[in-house]
């Protein structure tokens, strides 16, 4: 465990850090950055001109003016395998801040229960276009009814949704304000849970839900899937945007394989159903 003085941001990568520089495996808390800029964004970490891995993080109780758990700035780190909750932002991001032309890959990624005035769970901004790929976007808010609680976006960003789940978020699920790709997606209230700004163009593609992803026990924060969700083996293993391929993650965010089968299509959001256990009752004579 990594735990902050209060006083600025636990851990920042401000040096033109490359995919060579990795943090993983600590729970993060008790950062505050709300001090004047620099020091305003990143509660938990703070990124900017730089690169660095974050994979197998538990992000929690940390503050900023923006990006609560994690603040971007012109950085486009690889966050896999993380579990973000209880941040918040006085401005914008609760959970991850993208700003000044960040670009991250977001995968396996649990955000829930932080808030903002701006995009509880994320927000991007300014030339900013992260990719969301199987993350779980869930019970996060906002301060004001005209912004998303789960993912806004403003300034001029062309972000990808992949194999992600948004609910419970308010006021809305999702604020796109440029243009916006969304496949194999389960989103609370479908396109409707998408508010678009005047002139933005959202690419709804194949294969998105509305249903109730049918969680094990949201109550007490466990969000796996049951095994009649229609999350399960609903996501993609991979989906071309232009000249790019993105793919599914082989695991999960509990390391299970995806897809479980492997003969399946991945499911829905961070975690995989693993289906019922199958048992061999064969009796033998002895």
């Amino acid at each position: 465990t990594i735990t902050g003085t209060s006083t600025g941001s636990v851990v920042k990568f401000v040096t033109a850090e490359t995919v060579i520089s990795r943090l993983s495996g600590f729970t993060i808390s008790g950062g505050n950055a709300t001090a004047a800029p620099p020091d305003d964004s990143g509660g938990a970490i703070y990124c900017q001109n730089s690169q660095p891995r974050l994979d197998n993080l538990r992000i929690m109780g940390n503050e900023a003016s923006e990006g609560g758990g994690i603040g971007l700035i012109n950085a486009s780190p690889r966050i896999t395998n993380v579990r973000i909750f209880d941040n918040s932002a006085a401005m914008s991001g609760g959970g991850i801040c993208c700003h000044s032309g960040s670009s991250p890959i977001i995968e396996n990624a649990l955000i829930y229960d932080n808030s903002a005035m701006i995009g509880g769970g994320v927000a991007a901004q300014v030339n900013s276009s992260p990719v969301l790929i199987n993350c779980t976007i869930i019970n996060n808010s906002t301060d004001l009814p005209h912004f998303a609680g789960g993912f806004d976006c403003y300034g001029t960003c062309s972000p990808i949704v992949m194999n992600c789940i948004f609910w419970g978020n308010t006021f809305s699920q999702i604020v796109n304000s440029s243009q916006m790709y969304i496949t194999n997606s389960c989103i609370q209230n479908g396109q409707s849970g998408v508010s678009n700004d005047a002139g933005a163009i959202l690419n709804w593609m194949d294969g998105n839900i509305s249903t109730d992803p049918l969680f094990t026990d949201a109550i007490n924060c466990d969000f796996h899937l049951l095994i009649n969700s229609l999350c399960n083996t609903g996501g993609a293993s991979t989906c071309v945007f232009g000249n790019l391929t993105y793919f599914a993650p082989p695991y999960d965010l509990d390391m299970v394989m995806r897809p479980c089968p492997p003969t399946s299509q991945p499911d829905m959001g961070a975690y995989e159903n693993m289906g019922p256990l199958e048992a061999d009752f064969s009796a033998s004579q002895t």
